[in-house]
């Protein structure tokens, strides 16, 4: 059986990111583009790290409760974590790399 893949054009994505982050949505998109370049299949550290936002899973497990690698998803996580930690859950922030 074959799984039907959504494919998210960066546009959608970029959208779906200022729905969700609102008036942060400029610097969001800046961050995320850094991290991924907006890549809703995207893996870093090592495995450790997925999606548009690259959620970084050892930090948040137990907050994941839907398919990372969907953006709406990835993106509604990412802002939880930024209204509990701030932008410097991410270490293109913090090193001010975006």
């Amino acid at each position: 059986m074959v799984r039907a893949v959504n494919v998210v054009s960066r546009k959608q994505i970029k959208n779906i990111i200022c729905a969700v982050f609102l008036n942060e949505c400029d610097l969001a998109i800046r961050v995320f583009t850094q991290e991924s370049n907006l890549n809703s299949k995207a893996i870093g550290d090592h495995g450790n790290s997925i999606g548009i936002a690259q959620i970084h899973l050892p930090a948040h497990k137990n907050k994941v409760n839907c398919d990372l690698f969907e953006p709406e998803c990835n993106i509604r996580l990412a802002k939880q974590i930024r209204d509990s930690s701030g932008w410097g859950a991410w270490s293109v922030y913090r090193n001010k790399t975006f």
